[in-house]
């Protein structure tokens, strides 16, 4: 007697990407041959005119494959690996839903390695559990773009309890290398419109921005990555010298290659999906305004803490952040529930970039620092907003700590672009400067500070620093060449001074 579960498991592990089948009345898959294909094509595309037999056959198929999914103890691990990270990620929905028993899940989740970084690099047990999770179920084609610019995917997947229970999880979003913002393989059809327009801007302008250019196009991954390791040296910074500090305000981030559906591995960061008591709002939407933060009519329910702002302040400062408007931070209801909110910030892939922007690159410009329009412009922010005593300390404390900081980033980039090891530099050198303006200015309010964007913004301050005026004395000058050239004279001087 033909074990029909066995033989249609083993013509699935057998399946070429393309073929399509139907059941027999024995209850086998069978191949169909091209007549039967056309017969089908037709049924499914204008069933009023063929029919519904297209439906029937899908259907059919759709419960052999069900029966299959729900016997994982019947394959060995290298079947389970073969059959649903390799053979079914690009079935159509009308046969395999892509709903699993939890202990399928499981089962698969132990398959994957766990994931690998840079020497210092750590990771936690939620990260390494949802990271495996994420490739399991992006390789079963569970992912859908999230909104924005660029090529960003939500993996999520739906489990199915003993009781019957369907649970669906968001396991986090994978920002692709190759599909970012201005990248050649994005796939949205204006981010390519808009990378020819600024690749010919870039061009006629002298070449300024040929080293920022890459942050969006292909590097931003990595401003990702960067974006998390500072934010968990300044949390460890507060906490070495008890001062306040929340536990966590970037999501978890890292590298990873991740395949989607029946595609190769590409590389990206991937970053924990964020839940709280209530789901995530953007920053703009629970403020009351559009993503520019100027005022929409809505009235919020609950002021935003002052300390979130000035942390955000401190934050995109220090990363050199040209993209933060209100869509790019997220608040969350206090998970435990309490009166209050945590803000996360999100979307960090335009910093880190190797040299600070010229003063009439309003492309650049307009998003940086965007939360400047709402001191003095909002009920909550007032203009002369300043840190707090006990930000200005821990302000001293990174200060102090700098090159620890800075040496880390310089292990990320060194490590995953390793032909870029001057640019890498440069990347450090600008984060430094940052630093060294942030500690100069930390009584002042915080909108003088972000009023500092440009290169000639620090040329004119650098001087006024004691540790550097001695070596350095920039001119005023904003010229295109300068801002992509090798590092002048002045440049290494001033760099020298601070390092």
């Amino acid at each position: 007697m033909i074990d029909t579960t066995e033989v249609n498991k083993r013509t699935l592990l057998n399946r070429s990407r393309g073929d399509k089948y139907f059941v027999d009345t024995t209850g086998l898959l069978l191949k169909m041959n091209w007549g039967q294909r056309v017969v089908y094509s037709l049924s499914r595309n204008c069933s009023k005119l063929f029919g519904d037999s297209a439906s029937k056959v899908a259907q059919a198929v759709k419960s052999v494959i069900s029966d299959l999914i729900q016997q994982p103890d019947t394959f060995t691990d290298q079947e389970l690996k073969d059959f649903y990270l390799e053979k079914t990620g690009s079935l159509s929905r009308l046969i395999y839903d892509r709903v699993i028993p939890k202990s399928l899940e499981t089962k698969l989740i132990k398959l994957i390695p766990n994931p690998s970084g840079t020497k210092t690099e750590t990771f936690s047990d939620q990260y390494k559990t949802a990271y495996k999770a994420a490739k399991v179920w992006a390789r079963m084609g569970n992912y859908e773009m999230c909104g924005g610019t660029s090529g960003t995917y939500k993996i999520y997947g739906t489990t199915v309890a003993e009781d019957g229970s369907q649970t669906t999880t968001n396991f986090g979003v994978f920002k692709i290398s190759e599909e970012e913002q201005l990248a050649s393989n994005n796939p949205r059809l204006m981010q390519k419109i808009k990378r020819i327009f600024y690749s010919l801007i870039f061009h006629l302008s002298g070449g300024f921005l040929c080293k920022t250019f890459k942050i969006a196009a292909g590097q931003g991954f990595l401003a990702e990555v960067a974006a998390r390791t500072t934010e968990r040296f300044l949390i460890k910074v507060a906490q070495d010298n008890g001062l306040p500090t929340p536990s966590e305000y970037v999501p978890d981030t890292h590298v990873a290659k991740i395949g989607m559906g029946a595609s190769p591995e590409r590389i990206g960061s991937f970053q924990l999906w964020i839940d709280g008591a209530l789901p995530p709002v953007n920053l703009c939407d629970f403020l009351g305004t559009c993503p520019f933060f100027i005022p929409n009519g809505t009235v919020p329910e609950e002021a935003l803490q002052q300390e979130h702002l000035r942390r955000l302040a401190l934050f995109d400062f220090i990363t050199g952040n040209i993209d933060r408007h209100g869509e790019n931070a997220l608040v969350v209801k206090n998970a435990d529930g309490s009166q209050g909110h945590d803000m996360y910030f999100i979307d960090g892939g335009s910093a880190m970039a190797p040299e600070h922007p010229n003063g009439w690159n309003l492309l650049i410009l307009r998003n940086k620092y965007r939360w400047r329009d709402l001191l003095g412009n909002h009920k909550d922010f007032p203009a002369d907003l300043k840190f707090s005593p006990e930000e200005q300390s821990f302000i001293e404390k990174l200060y102090d700590k700098k090159e620890e900081l800075v040496g880390q980033i310089r292990e990320l980039y060194n490590h995953h672009l390793k032909d870029e090891s001057v640019e890498n530099e440069e990347r450090v050198q600008r984060m430094l400067e940052r630093i060294e303006v942030l500690h100069f200015m930390r009584n002042q309010p915080i909108a003088e500070l972000a009023k500092v964007r440009t290169q000639k913004d620090f040329n004119r301050l650098l001087p006024q620093i004691p540790a550097i005026s001695k070596t350095a004395s920039p001119t005023e000058t904003d010229s295109a060449s300068e801002g992509c050239s090798p590092l002048s004279a002045q440049t290494v001087q001033r760099e020298e001074a601070v390092a």
